[in-house]
């Protein structure tokens, strides 16, 4: 129960939230982020001199809420009855458009009565957050902004995984306020090191300062101030500060604790100083150890400062040792594509696994070889065609008419496993993202015919009637809904 102080701190607070809630930010809203349930069932639980009304108002809603299971019903019901032949669906545009105005006539009443203030007067955090999402994916990440800092700090439970979604929109609009936000997502985070690297993004001097600041704060801890030893060398790295950078660096390889990115900063900026430190670790290496990865690095600085010839032997080396050792290969194809086309078509010859055939398709589809891509793809499929992950993997990554070619064999095979609605329902994506809609329409319809309990198949289908996108996933879209708090 909150304190009374705490009650009148919200109470005041919440007029500044509920007056944000006009003009734009309205259509953004929905039943589920609006709490719906929760605030009927609140309106019938109150026991107040205002039974009667609260009464009357939880009616009203549940009336509404039975209008528009009709209308999802009626929707789904169109949807089923909907042709099977392969032409697309009309968008069902209206009927969203007649769904949204019925919500926003409900969010119109409810704020006139007083049911919002109500239900939002202990929930001032969950109000804001709805706020800062509207104005963030509405292009007003500068009003997130000032709602953040203006409300935030008098919250005690507001989710500040929204500061660094401002901060990133704020980037991306190349806006000045962006420092300013990384600052503040510090100020507010000074435990995460990702805070700073932010801020690192906008403004390496700020971050430094930061930096300097957190260290200070936190000198009595050896832990604290060693963890922050590569955040300070990556960050004179960025700042082109490599004489203050190496004694850091060098402290770090001293404890073998200098991380990738670092060293892929030091092979950019000082390729010649990493090349040095490289050889030594090699010359000092025990003669167990495993020394491929700084062979790796050693062969990238050779590239960086020039050496092709040198780096393109080194690479060579290591994949006579290893011809799997992906990164060796990644490296090869950029010293010269030609030497790493003619290695892979060489492995896929004489291992003819499906592993090789990926590695071999996809650096053709690169390379913009469609043909040479093609056949490579289908003999990544005969490599091993009756396991299913595979045929999924090749189909995700063929053009239509070879997706289908896949399929097609699936079925003359007769191997089709209990989930083969899978892969027809990959069919349909690949389908939709080529913009052949009708496909992917029956595609869709004839995995929900294999698989009725599968609800992905039947929730594509019915976004297609009501004229959405029916690849968005709000648990990979929306970032919020995942946000830990």
């Amino acid at each position: 129960m909150p304190t009374a102080s705490q009650t009148i701190m919200r109470t005041n607070l919440l007029p500044l939230c509920l007056a944000a809630c006009g003009g734009a930010a309205v259509s953004f809203l929905c039943l589920h982020d609006l709490g719906m349930q929760p605030v009927q069932a609140q309106i019938t639980a109150t026991t107040t001199s205002n039974d009667i009304e609260c009464a009357r108002l939880a009616a009203e809603v549940a009336a509404l809420r039975q209008q528009l299971d009709s209308l999802h019903a009626s929707q789904e019901r169109t949807a089923a009855a909907a042709p099977a032949a392969g032409t697309a669906e009309a968008p069902r545009l209206a009927s969203d458009t007649e769904l949204l105005n019925s919500l926003l006539r409900e969010l119109t009443q409810q704020q006139s009565t007083g049911v919002l203030r109500l239900y939002f007067q202990d929930r001032l955090g969950e109000l804001t957050e709805l706020l800062m999402r509207v104005w963030i994916e509405t292009g007003s990440p500068q009003h997130a902004f000032r709602l953040l800092t203006t409300i935030g700090p008098r919250l005690d439970d507001l989710n500040y995984a929204y500061a660094g979604a401002i901060v990133e929109k704020l980037r991306a609009a190349n806006d000045p306020l962006a420092t300013e936000a990384s600052l503040y997502a510090l100020s507010v985070n000074v435990d995460n090191p990702q805070a700073i690297a932010d801020l690192a993004k906008n403004n390496p001097q700020a971050a430094l300062d930061a930096l300097d600041a957190h260290e200070r704060a936190n000198g009595h801890n050896p832990e604290i101030v060693a963890s922050l030893l590569d955040e300070r060398c990556g960050l004179l790295l960025a700042m082109k500060n490599t004489e203050g950078a190496l004694p850091l660096f060098d402290q770090l390889l001293a404890t073998g604790t200098a991380p990738d990115a670092l060293w892929e900063q030091l092979i950019a900026q000082a390729p010649a100083v990493a090349m040095e430190r490289l050889q030594t670790a090699l010359q000092n290496a025990e003669e167990d150890h495993n020394t491929t990865r700084t062979h790796l690095r050693l062969s990238a600085a050779m590239l960086a400062v020039g050496d092709k010839t040198a780096a393109r032997r080194a690479t060579e080396s290591l994949l006579t040792k290893d011809p799997n050792l992906h990164e060796a290969i990644e490296l090869l194809a950029k010293i010269d594509r030609r030497a790493a086309r003619a290695f892979l078509q060489h492995r896929a010859d004489t291992d003819p696994s499906p592993q090789s055939w990926a590695t071999l398709a996809q650096h053709l589809l690169a390379d913009g070889d469609s043909n040479a891509a093609h056949t490579a793809l289908w003999s990544w499929h005969l490599a091993a065609p009756d396991q299913e992950e595979n045929q999924m993997r090749v189909i995700a990554a063929s053009p239509p008419e070879l997706a289908e070619r896949v399929i097609q064999d699936v079925r003359r095979r007769g191997t089709r496993s209990k989930d083969f609605d899978e892969l027809l329902g990959d069919l349909g994506e690949v389908y939709w993202r080529n913009g052949q809609c009708d496909r992917a329409i029956a595609a869709w319809r004839e995995a929900r015919q294999l698989d009725p309990i599968d609800a992905e198949w039947k929730d594509k289908l019915q976004r297609i009637a009501n004229g959405r996108d029916p690849l968005y996933s709000p648990l990979t879209n929306d970032w919020w809904r995942n946000s830990e708090r």
